[in-house]
């Protein structure tokens, strides 16, 4: 199922100068944690795994976890504007 996660023909297209966050749960059941450290590798981005949240990670109970997170993480990446 998660063998086509990451699309070589989109990959080509990312501009390698943009910061790339890859932020998923450790409980996803579609896509184990390896599949997401293999998309951050290939994509040059910062891979964050949370503790005790599924796929659809800001759906989640603790979803304030995720977005302070972003917002911390945005704060700090750099963009080439």
């Amino acid at each position: 199922m998660y063998k086509n996660l990451i699309k070589v023909k989109r990959i080509k297209i990312i501009n390698k100068s943009t910061p790339i966050l890859i932020a998923a749960g450790n409980e996803d059941c579609g896509y184990p944690v390896k599949e997401f450290a293999k998309m951050s590798e290939k994509l040059g981005g910062e891979l964050r795994i949370f503790d005790g949240l599924p796929h659809e990670i800001m759906l989640a109970p603790k979803n304030n976890i995720v977005s302070s997170f972003i917002c911390e993480w945005l704060k700090t990446a750099s963009f080439n504007t």
